[in-house]
């Protein structure tokens, strides 16, 4: 659909040209006077065009007079608007803290202690074991931060159905807000009361998610309507709602615990307190990870950590304190946790979210959660909110096994990658088979198939627990069919199932009569520009392996693959071959129709779409589109919020605060893009995922330690030094990832990935500690501001990362483009390096 406006066009250009003016400024090809002054001239010539237009266009209509041009006068009238709003949004970012102290009613001081007054000298290398009881409520922090940051991501994602989109969206949310919260840090000073502020604050932190967990349940069907779907600016509102409160205290509380210590021991610890936080989460990581996650459920998990800090914290406070605010802090802990494990709090939140339905069985896994629910005498598989399947649906159990198995003349050795316990089964067992590799990679899905279904009882089913990629590339065996029963690529991790290096693998499975299914979102109705790229893409992909494909036409798209012909006669083979089903046959299903909706499909196929591959998955970034483009929202508006945040941001940089910009971003889209390939190359194993996360936390902290025994001082050749390190190093690390996919060689691999966690860690907690003696600010301001850019960094990152760069540009390119931008960052603090030197 046209627009008359230019909305989106005029706003790139204002950004273009304004970041053009603003970087010349930056680089004093101009003068910044100049740079405003021409910022200036501009704003008021949009306000005398827009003005004198709509003047009149006003007199026009009050006196109903004709003018020429009347039409257009009104798009420039709108147009020269934009202009002007777009260029008035860079004023309110250059005079902000006017405005803030506007509002509050008062001016900020001047001079003397705002910068002076409280620098602190560098801690010295034993610094950390001379001080390391005071870092017990940093520990705490990063221990109670960490976990909740986990819990409460799979259950938002359980919530509102996600997908990487939603996973940088609430990461983004939960990382900026916390650095919000970081920001305010530069007022702690005030604080009076130490102590009390400090365990209050911490048993809220504790308190919060149990709290946030049970609003998330309870409120889904009261502010959006039940088995709707929610859109993505949704997402981000809800999600700004309900972690607010968790997110801002917890920066808060970094801020000035750090600022508290330092200036308790006149000493900067600001890099020593950043090590601490990341060692409480590096505990918290791994206790969820690898023990929790496995024997409690979610609110089991956020009880205990309320008892843990509670205890630890009423030992830390016992003599600062009255003893009757620790005893009774105690009791009511302990009472809270009781609760939960007696009350069934889980299920009983869960009630909110599946109404009118009985909950027959509910866990939380590695994988996500399962709940099966009844309604009358149907059960309901569901995985994070999501029906899987329910036991009455042989309509499309049908489909998915009949339309790949009914073209092939004696099926005898079948594959079936996830679905088993659906009801396929059933369906597959029609034909004379003597056996059935059932491959799923969540072993829970099987432990319920065998409770609550009678799928799995046949002996001539193998049950495969494992990752399907990795099955396929170990195992020897030669199949008739192959059933792909996973769902489309809307995740960078369903992807990996779509690829052309996975089909690859796949043919060495077979011979050539084999024949391979898998299914794509049906466009029965209506093919939408979205569906038929990502039609075109897997088609395009499957084709570069077999010589004959063919779309299937039903509930969903069934594409099948074979070097056989392949024919579209399924009702005429299902009777010839005296198969029993209630759909799939000719009384339901007519050849010509079969036909002639399959020709729709294929006349919207685009031979030159691109081939989906591991390291460039352009099929999970169009079907990312196309699930956008459900509720109307065109995918680049969000690319247009981030450049204008990032904008903001860069603006109200220094040099410094800006090269932690690009160092938090470079470590968070770096953990993201080496986890995907870890993933690709390796497969999905929790337990090593968890180890990874874990290795990078313990980096962190490495890095304070290194710096501060060979890198004694504050000189910014350091952290000019570092800065050019991490972009170095991403420009490396396509290369090494080259030789890890061609020389893979099992556990090998999962040690070499965590090295290269490792790495990443160790230089961002290093730029953290050196930027930490280079900022000459109050004790307050120095961590806010130096949490906050990292954040900043991080929360851009992981979100461009996971929804932009890595679907448009492919692993490599993204890993090149942040390179780049740390070497940009380290461009500018040589360039402007005198600024910093004492």
């Amino acid at each position: 659909m046209s627009t008359p406006y230019a909305v989106i066009p005029i706003g790139i250009i204002a950004i273009f040209l304004y970041l053009l003016t603003f970087l010349a400024a930056r680089l004093e090809i101009i003068k910044s006077k100049t740079h405003r002054s021409i910022w200036n001239i501009m704003l008021l010539i949009t306000f005398l065009v827009t003005g004198t237009l709509g003047l009149l266009l006003a007199i026009k209509v009050n006196y109903k007079l004709k003018f020429p041009l009347a039409d257009k006068i009104l798009i420039w009238h709108v147009d020269f608007g934009i202009g002007m709003a777009m260029i008035a949004i860079f004023h309110f970012l250059w005079h902000w803290d006017y405005y803030i102290r506007l509002l509050k009613g008062r001016q900020e001081p001047v001079g003397g202690r705002d910068i002076q007054e409280e620098i602190l000298s560098p801690a010295h290398e034993d610094s950390i074991k001379l001080h390391l009881p005071a870092f017990i409520p940093l520990v705490l922090l990063g221990f109670t931060s960490v976990i909740t940051q986990i819990v409460l991501l799979r259950e938002f994602l359980a919530i509102f159905y996600g997908n990487e989109l939603i996973i940088g969206v609430i990461l983004a949310v939960w990382m900026t807000l916390t650095g919000v919260g970081s920001m305010m840090g530069r007022y702690s000073d005030r604080i009076r009361n130490h102590n009390s502020f400090i365990t209050l604050s911490l048993f809220s932190l504790t308190v919060l998610p149990l709290l946030t967990v049970f609003l998330l349940y309870f409120l889904r069907n009261i502010v959006f309507l039940p088995g709707s779907m929610i859109n993505v600016f949704q997402v981000i509102l809800s999600s700004v709602v309900l972690l607010a409160p968790f997110c801002l205290l917890s920066g808060f509380l970094f801020s000035y615990l750090s600022s508290r210590i330092s200036s308790e021991n006149r000493i900067n610890l600001v890099g020593e307190s950043y090590a601490a936080e990341s060692g409480g989460s590096i505990l918290g990581g791994a206790l969820l990870s690898f023990i929790l996650v496995y024997f409690l459920n979610t609110f089991e998990v956020l009880a205990i950590i309320l008892l843990v800090n509670v205890i630890v914290l009423s030992w830390f406070t016992y003599k600062k304190i009255r003893k009757i605010i620790t005893i009774g802090s105690i009791i009511l802990a302990t009472a809270l946790t009781t609760c939960v494990f007696v009350l069934h709090l889980d299920v009983f939140s869960k009630s909110f979210l599946y109404q009118n339905q009985e909950i027959v069985y509910q866990r939380d896994t590695p994988h996500g959660n399962l709940c099966i629910t009844r309604t009358g005498e149907q059960l309901n598989f569901f995985e994070n909110n999501t029906l899987l399947f329910t036991s009455n649906d042989p309509v499309t159990n049908e489909e998915d096994v009949h339309y790949a198995m009914i073209q092939h003349a004696h099926p005898a050795s079948v594959l079936l990658i996830s679905g088993g316990i659906s009801g396929v089964m059933k369906e597959l067992l029609k034909y004379p088979l003597s056996s059935v590799d059932y491959v799923e990679i969540n072993p829970w899905i099987i432990k319920i198939g065998r409770r609550y279904t009678r799928e799995l009882v046949d002996k001539r089913i193998n049950i495969i627990p494992d990752d399907p990629r990795r099955f396929v590339n170990r195992t020897k065996k030669i199949y008739d069919v192959i059933i792909i029963n996973i769902p489309e690529p809307g995740t960078a991790q369903l992807n990996r199932y779509f690829t052309v290096e996975f089909f690859r693998d796949l043919k060495k499975r077979t011979d050539e009569h084999t024949v391979v299914g898998l299914s794509l979102p049906s466009t029965v109705n209506y093919i939408s520009e979205e569906a038929a790229r990502l039609n075109s893409v897997i088609y395009n992909t499957l084709g570069t392996v077999f010589k004959h494909l063919l779309f299937v036409p039903g509930n969903k798209n069934y594409l099948l693959a074979s070097d056989a012909e392949l024919s579209m006669d399924i009702p005429g083979l299902i009777e010839d071959r005296g198969i029993e089903t209630l759909y799939v046959n000719a009384y339901y299903l007519d050849t010509m129709s079969l036909e002639t909706r399959s020709r729709l499909i294929m006349d919207n196929i685009n031979p030159g779409a691109p081939v989906n591959k591991d390291f460039t998955p352009v099929g999970y970034f169009l079907h990312l589109r196309l699930w956008l483009s459900q509720y109307n929202q065109n995918y680049w508006i969000f690319m247009g919020v981030l450049i204008l945040l990032l904008i903001t941001v860069i603006i109200r940089s220094n040099i410094i605060t800006f090269g932690l910009l690009a160092g938090g971003f470079a470590a968070s889209s770096l953990e993201i893009i080496i986890l995907m390939v870890f993933q690709v190359v390796y497969g999905y194993v929790y337990h090593f995922t968890g180890m990874i996360i874990t290795f990078f936390m313990a980096g962190l902290v490495v890095g304070v330690v290194l710096f501060r025994k060979f890198f004694p001082g504050s000189g910014l050749k350091h952290f000019i030094g570092l800065q050019a390190c991490i972009g170095l190093y991403a420009l490396l690390l396509p290369v090494i990832f080259l030789l890890i996919g061609k020389y893979n060689h099992g556990g090998a691999s999962v040690a070499i990935f965590s090295i290269l966690i490792l790495c990443i860690a160790v230089l961002t907690g290093m730029l953290f500690t050196a930027a930490s003696g280079i900022l000459k600010v109050r004790t307050a301001s120095l961590p806010s501001q130096l949490y906050a850019y990292d954040l900043y960094g991080s929360a851009l990152g992981a979100l461009l990362v996971s929804v932009l760069l890595i679907p448009l540009a492919g692993i490599f390119i993204s890993t090149v483009l942040t390179g780049v931008l740390n070497l940009i960052a380290t461009l500018l603090s040589f360039s402007f390096r005198s600024r910093y030197t004492n």
